[in-house]
């Protein structure tokens, strides 16, 4: 009975591990009950797979785990998927190889085996829970910020695939039939592999460039419409204009003082508030070439002004039509920034809002500054995914942002909190030719 058990936890212990693995650093997945029970099913299927390639079993587990983390988290980037996938199974494989070497030592004392297995494995979880945590926390985090999850995701797949193949020859050396079936089985995985990779790559790179043309479009038309406005504004200013000035006219023919310093007071004196304060000035953008850019600033500043914001735009250099990072990720970043900002001033109903766009030497730089409340929660916490200091599913968090800013290799965002002011900076770094 206790040899039965054994062999029995021995089938599965393998892909457990994985698993235990893969839901450490992929934490957001436990949230969906369904996928954790599509999960075990897989594992208790594989584990019956076969005793004559037991390679195998981990190469349908390793499909299906990719084939779940892209469809469940269908918005995060391909190559992190597949980095969250890969590693497990790399953390298991040389875990595994030092836990035999264990069990050998082990072995030595007078220990029976159903013990020397509950420790080793007791041991294994250890481990697995340390070093995966480590991975999700660390690794991968610093992998994302230098912008390297193709890469990483890239040698660690060829990694993987090696092992594999190394398994195979020590596994089968010597049997001819059994070493070509394994290496159809490798090659077909890694051709699959690779073809799922480029599609979805390929594919998202569509959905980004379809969802640009649409942030674009939907920007350029509000501009439009804005633009529209303020001239009508204009127009409608200067017939009243007209009219004042005949009422002037009238009044100084008549000579008569007194409703000549009264109509002044009621009619001219408050239309100097509406000239300096109710139309925006778009000469403050001039040196901005990128329309996109220029439209979803015009816009946010238009509803600062709608808000009774108050702010402050210095666009001394020429910021160019063509940017080194994609325009979508920038207008993104920079709207969820100006909403926020132009919130929390709404909100507190003091200070204004200072915005700087800077042609430096070697990059780009955008900050946006406004004031704060005084009871503002540190950094750390308001980078917390999901996060907003507006309620549940109201707004967007810094996580947010992070995440929006990790897809460009040539983008940072800093973002600092003082005593009395928010500042976040998007630096952009040129290309050097």
């Amino acid at each position: 009975m206790e040899v039965i058990v054994i062999v029995l936890y021995t089938l599965f212990s393998h892909l457990l591990n994985i698993a235990f693995s893969y839901l450490i650093i992929n934490k957001s997945i436990l949230k969906n009950t369904k996928v954790i029970f599509l999960l075990f099913l897989m594992i208790s299927s594989a584990g019956l797979i076969s005793d004559i390639y037991p390679f195998v079993n981990d190469l349908f587990l390793f499909l299906f785990l990719f084939l779940l983390t892209t469809k469940a988290q269908k918005k995060q980037d391909i190559f992190l998927s597949t980095l969250i996938v890969v590693s497990p199974f790399l953390i298991i494989n040389v875990l595994s190889f030092m836990n035999s070497k264990f069990i050998l030592l082990l072995l030595n004392f007078n220990i029976n085996m159903t013990s020397i297995i509950i420790i080793s494995e007791l041991i294994m979880y250890i481990a697995i829970f340390i070093i995966s945590s480590i991975v999700r926390k660390q690794l991968i985090p610093f992998i994302q910020g230098k912008k390297y999850e193709k890469i990483a995701s890239t040698i660690l797949i060829g990694c993987y695939i090696l092992l594999q193949s190394l398994e195979i020859y020590l596994n089968y050396f010597g049997d001819e039939w059994l070493s070509v079936v394994s290496i159809v089985i490798i090659l077909a995985f890694s051709i699959l592999i690779y073809y799922v990779i480029h599609s979805i790559s390929t594919s998202q790179e569509l959905k980004l460039e379809v969802e640009k043309q649409k942030i674009e479009l939907n920007y350029m038309n509000e501009y439009a419409k804005e633009t529209t406005k303020q001239y009508n504004e204009i127009r409608k200013f200067r017939h009243d204009y007209i009219n004042i000035l005949s009422s002037l006219d009238y009044f100084i023919q008549l000579n008569d003082l007194e409703k000549l310093s009264a109509y002044y007071e009621k009619t001219i004196k408050p239309t100097q508030k509406y000239l300096s304060e109710g139309i925006f000035n778009f000469q403050e953008l001039k040196n901005i070439e990128a329309d996109d850019i220029k439209s979803i600033i015009a816009i946010k500043l238009l509803s600062a002004k709608e808000k009774e914001v108050e702010v402050q735009i210095e666009v001394p250099d020429i910021i160019p039509k063509i940017l080194p990072v994609n325009s979508v990720v920038l207008i993104r970043m920079l709207g969820i920034i100006l909403d926020n900002s132009i919130e929390e001033v709404a909100d507190i109903k003091k200070g204004k809002i200072e915005v700087g766009l800077f042609d430096m030497e070697n990059h780009y730089l955008f900050i946006i500054k406004n004031p704060i409340k005084k009871d503002i929660l540190p950094l750390h916490q308001l980078e917390i995914q999901g996060y907003s200091t507006k309620g549940t599913n109201r707004g967007l968090g810094l996580s947010n942002l992070n995440e929006l800013s990790n897809r460009e290799k040539q983008l940072m965002l800093e973002t600092e909190i003082t005593s009395t002011a928010f500042i976040q900076k998007i630096t952009l770094t040129k290309e050097v030719n």
